[in-house]
């Protein structure tokens, strides 16, 4: 059982259940959309406003089931989740015929109505079970493995991650292939059903007191940079603390600016990138561009973003991560830019670029902001209102992109007003500073001054 206490193996656990979260994750889910469309016979504006209601319902009892974390733990709620996320991917296997059923049932009412109600109630299940309570438990739980080391920890976990994501949608798309619609959800349901729970029964675990004393004792990672220089980073890092003297409550939280802007730029990231993954295959098609093409941009967007989220992540471990909001927003402003003019060479490398930096700061910002700033003794709670954001992000997005598509007959609309967004999230993610940062003293100023004389 030592061995299971190691907090590189926590770390590869950790990866794992957040991939094990992609049937409730849009990469997961926008392979079965088209098919989605055709069984139930629904337009793509139905089944996007669907994907909003469900989605939005499950925010709504996010925060609760951040109270759960904090009171469980991440082994019994990964557990249990993945349990329910694995039913619930098997049910949705027979939505169509649920919702044939069920029309038979109710001759009086819409088809349209009962179908897009149907597939409502099946969005909350995967993505409450998937994109909220698995995902938000396998993060948490190696945030606080690696106390004084997160961004090292993300460094190493969030590359994984992202090309998990980003191979996603070509693998379900063979499994498609393969088995069909409905049997690739089968076979997903019986590996979390299976392998999965047996998986999270033996690896995911909760530090004890003792391990967290360890993990905050921890040196962070040497930088292979001069002396000087890492002499001016970790006089910054001592300015900009890896957690607070003492942890906040979720009211507390709720009082500083910064907890604000966090949520306001992690929530818009999340709306923008699920409506462009939901409806990817329709924005390439409307450029003159196959599905292949569309479903292949997320491999070099995420090759790059590898590179980026490893550098960032050591990085951030030493530096205020308000710059990686404004780099965050920075990116989703040249994506959206992209997409206005969408087609093949250069407007195409830059919405790589554009993906590839949006990925990289969605995973960072995520990930190390909330225990930095506001510690882990509430963790659960304050990630799962920070998850309420993003969540309520992901379910607007899509339909936002669709009324754009029902109302010009483009995308060109929705990808001008997200650039000026971005544009000025950008500006206002200066403002986000660290509510525990210690600001240097005079004399902290001369001894450096000082020491690079000497």
């Amino acid at each position: 059982m030592a061995a299971m206490r190691n907090p590189w193996l926590i770390l590869i656990a950790g990866v794992v259940g957040t991939l094990a979260s992609l049937p409730g994750q849009t990469n997961g889910i926008s392979p079965f959309i088209d098919f989605l469309i055709e069984s139930l016979a629904l337009s793509r504006v139905h089944l996007s406003l669907a994907y909003l209601i469900g989605t939005i319902s499950s925010a709504a009892v996010m925060p609760y089931a951040g109270a759960l974390y904090d009171r469980y733990g991440s082994r019994r709620l990964s557990l249990v989740s993945g349990f329910a996320l694995g039913l619930s991917v098997l049910a949705i296997s027979y939505v169509d015929r649920i919702a044939q059923s069920l029309i038979a049932l109710l001759p009086l009412v819409s088809r349209a109505i009962v179908a897009t109600a149907v597939m409502a109630a099946a969005f909350f299940l995967v993505r409450f079970f998937g994109q909220g309570i698995l995902n938000m438990a396998s993060r948490n739980m190696v945030m606080k493995w690696f106390d004084s080391r997160r961004g090292l920890a993300t460094a190493c976990m969030a590359p994984l991650i992202a090309l998990g994501f980003a191979y996603a949608p070509r693998v379900f798309d063979a499994m498609i292939g393969i088995w069909g619609w409905r049997g690739s959800w089968r076979v997903m349901a019986l590996l979390l059903l299976t392998l999965f729970s047996l998986f999270v029964r033996l690896l995911f675990s909760d530090p004890s007191q003792e391990e967290r004393r360890t993990a905050r004792n921890a040196r962070s990672l040497r930088l292979p940079v001069p002396k000087t220089m890492r002499r001016a980073l970790n006089a910054r890092a001592e300015r900009e603390p890896p957690r607070p003297k003492e942890d906040f409550t979720l009211e507390q939280a709720r009082k500083t600016l910064i907890f604000w802007l966090f949520n306001m730029t992690n929530g818009f990231s999340s709306l923008v990138g699920t409506g462009f993954t939901f409806h990817v295959v329709a924005l390439f098609a409307a450029a003159g561009m196959s599905r292949a093409t569309a479903l292949a941009v997320f491999f070099p967007a995420t090759t790059i973003a590898v590179v980026l989220q490893f550098v960032a992540g050591i990085v951030s471990d030493y530096v205020r991560l308000k710059y990686f909001a404004a780099v965050h927003m920075a990116g989703i402003f040249v994506m959206m830019t992209a997409l206005m003019f969408l087609g093949s060479g250069t407007p195409y490398a830059v919405l790589v670029v554009g993906m590839a930096l949006n990925t990289a700061m969605m995973n960072i910002n995520t990930v190390i902001t909330w225990p930095r700033f506001f510690g882990i003794t509430h963790l659960g709670r304050i990630s799962g209102v920070a998850f309420v954001w993003m969540v309520a992000g992901s379910a607007i997005g899509p339909y936002v992109y669709s009324l754009s598509e029902w109302a010009t007959g483009s995308y060109f609309l929705v990808a001008l007003v997200f650039a000026l967004v971005a544009a000025a999230l950008f500006v206002l993610s200066f403002l986000a500073e660290n509510p525990n940062r210690v600001e240097p003293s005079r004399s902290d100023d001369l001894t450096t001054m000082h020491r690079r004389g000497s």
